[in-house]
């Protein structure tokens, strides 16, 4: 069995073992408690693993931001279901956010550690698995009646069943988040031990070898804490032969091998918003791979009290080697007068300095240092094959074969330009050839209808339909996909302006004369916090072949509802002005005013494709509207404010001291 679920890691879709995974992450203060900055993240950056090396359909994760008990019972009760139909399935639990002695502490109440534990026991999985990131979580591997179970390896049964829990601290310690790692310490190391940094070097990594890494580097990290030093604990109920692969390295889209030569500890930061992708304590003669998204990466090298940097680019495919040579000393620079220092984290005897000693590069000088050295990082990537995406060189201008610029230009004027650009040709032959089938078969229907092509008004009415409107949308999905291949931000927006184009279809038929009629116009939103922004309403105006003018305009309020993966549902209401020179009246001005639902799909982070339904009165008619557009989202991409300005006002390492 356990064979069976490392062949369905290696080969998913040749496997009939399912990977299914329902995560949690809970930021929502509790009485008692200060609302925490980074239990979502951990929670998406845990999805992300699992997808990219572990085995785990997008479709069959759950991802839940600060649930209510009911949110969190009915996603259980949707995986159960799911387990039902299948013959053999790996059911994994995680949970991130505020726990004591009785159970998770959930917006609303408490969730019991034996009710929880009972719930995922209850699944009709083969291996269940569940990893709470929590204070005093490690209560759930000492309930009563439980006892230990034996390793893996002593079993003589060839089947595996069972469970496995794994904890972030003790059954009376408290568990912590950094604001420099922008996560949770144990879920900082377990992640980066499932990309590679846990591997004994066959490219699996087993739940054994994920835990003794988390263990190790948590025990290590904390010790010099204001918190306090955390002791992840376990209690594995898995019966098999072998170890239970949960990732495999090698089935990453790209790959960064460290030599056995380098050492020292390792930090990997994503740009360009600096976040920690992955950390390794590397030891001399043994090499490490590890699995990464394509992108571009920021490279910090720690050995004893010195720090050295690099930068490196890795493409779709990328297997890259770190030369020596990439690495250079970090600039330091002393605080600016009157600004406060961060607290000074000492480490245990033995260990290297932690990440949390202060670190302040000159921000000025540090970047023309990292572009002075950028060509040695280029030259290195070139070598090994990881041809990614470069920073421009001071004096040297753009480097026109990796332009992110360029590559959405070329797919704004024809679909799929810039994924060729970018080395994507499969990727962009599927976008050209779905623009091109939709834009012509849009054309191809208008002809045999025998509508009027000239009397559309150009490009604004030429978005009317829904399938030139579907065509447009398309063409923006490219250009889109083309620029986030080299900026690569792997979170999408929370707040900042949101800027959109769409058309929508007048459905009602109470009166004849504005049955059917199409408007299409600009939207404009300011999401002034997560789930609840102001903005213009659908506003634009159109040329009918007979010379009469339609234009509409308003503003609009709208509440988001709990964010589902890449979707992001609304409620809305609008009101504004509706003028129709071809309406019979003495004055063509009309009120409008209703209630919408509207549904974003982000096909990138920043970019969106929207549907909506509305119903209300234009004038003394009802109106009953469908709608569809595009749109992109500007702002702060990935965490909500408060998290950026936390950092930036250097609170504490430590956050779940309750």
């Amino acid at each position: 069995m356990i064979l069976a679920f490392a062949l369905a890691l290696h080969a998913p879709a040749a496997a009939d073992v399912v990977r299914h995974a329902l995560l949690v992450g809970n930021n929502a203060p509790v009485p008692g408690l200060e609302s925490l900055l980074w239990a979502e993240e951990d929670a998406r950056r845990m999805s992300e693993v699992l997808v990219d090396v572990g085995g785990f359909e997008a479709d069959n994760i759950t991802v839940l931001r600060s649930p209510s008990a009911a949110d969190l019972e009915i996603a259980l009760a949707r995986h159960r279901e799911l387990a039902t139909t299948q013959a053999e399935d790996l059911f994994f639990f995680y949970y991130s956010g505020h726990a004591d002695h009785g159970g998770l502490r959930l917006v609303d109440q408490t969730l019991a550690f034996d009710h929880l534990r009972a719930e995922v026991r209850a699944m009709p999985s083969e291996v269940k698995i569940g990893v709470l990131d929590a204070c005093r979580s490690g209560e759930i591997t000492r309930l009563k009646g439980l006892a230990m179970a034996p390793a893996f390896m002593d079993e003589a049964d060839l089947s595996a069943r069972g469970e496995a829990w794994l904890t972030a601290a003790s059954a009376d310690e408290s568990a912590q988040e950094s604001d420099r790692l922008q996560g949770s310490f144990f879920t900082h190391y377990l992640v980066s031990g499932l990309r590679g940094a846990a591997d004994s070097g066959n490219g699996l990594v087993s739940l054994d070898e994920a835990y003794a890494y988390a263990y190790e580097r948590t025990v290590a990290r904390t010790g010099g804490t204001l918190g306090g030093t955390q002791h992840p604990s376990y209690d594995f109920r898995i019966q098999g032969k072998g170890d239970l692969p949960l990732t495999d390295v090698r089935r990453a889209s790209a790959r960064l091998r460290l030599p056995s030569e380098l050492a020292g500890v390792l930090t990997v930061l994503r740009e360009p918003d600096e976040q920690p992708v992955a950390e390794v304590a590397k030891r001399e003669g043994q090499e490490t791979v590890l699995a990464l998204p394509a992108g571009t990466y920021r490279l910090q090298l720690r050995v004893g009290g010195d720090t050295q940097e690099g930068r490196i680019g890795l493409s779709e495919g990328a297997d890259l080697t770190v030369p020596a040579m990439a690495f250079r000393a970090a600039d330091r620079s002393v605080a600016l007068k009157g600004e406060a220092e961060e607290p000074v984290h000492a480490a245990p005897p033995g260990e290297e300095p932690a990440a949390d000693e202060p670190f302040r590069p000159n921000r000025i000088l540090g970047r023309a240092a990292e572009w002075s050295g950028e060509t040695l990082m280029q030259a290195g990537a070139r070598l090994q094959g990881g041809d990614g995406p470069r920073e421009r060189e001071p004096g040297k201008g753009t480097d026109l074969r990796h332009s992110p610029a360029i590559a959405a230009a070329a797919s704004a004027l024809l679909p799929g330009a810039g994924q060729a650009y970018n080395g994507q040709w499969t990727r962009g032959a599927a976008m050209f050839g779905g623009w091109a089938l939709t834009t012509g078969g849009s054309f191809s229907i208008a002809r045999a209808r025998g509508d009027s092509l000239e009397g559309w008004g150009g490009m604004m009415a030429g978005g009317l339909t829904p399938g030139l409107m579907m065509a447009q949308g398309l063409r923006g999905w490219a250009a889109a996909d083309a620029w986030q291949h080299h900026r690569n931000e792997g979170r999408r927006p929370v707040t900042g302006l949101v800027l959109g184009y769409g058309t929508l279809w007048h459905l009602s038929e109470a009166s004849p004369q504005t049955a059917g009629i199409a408007s299409a116009g600009l939207s404009a939103d300011w999401v002034i916090e997560p789930g609840f922004s102001l903005g213009l309403d659908r506003t634009g105006f159109l040329t009918r072949p007979d010379g009469s003018l339609l234009i509409d305009t308003g503003t609009r309020l709208t509440w988001g509802i709990t964010e589902q993966g890449r979707f992001r549902p609304g409620l809305f209401l609008y009101g504004g002005l509706h003028l129709d020179t071809a309406l019979d009246r003495s004055i063509p001005v009309l009120g409008r005013a209703g209630l919408g639902a509207q549904l974003r799909a982000y096909l990138t982070p920043r970019y969106f494709l929207e549907t909506e339904l509305r119903a209300g009165q234009r004038g003394e008619d009802p109106e009953v509207n469908a709608g569809g557009g595009f749109g992109l989202h500007f702002g702060q991409a990935g965490a909500a404010s408060a998290k950026e300005r936390a950092v930036k006002e250097k609170k504490p390492e430590w956050k779940r001291i309750d």
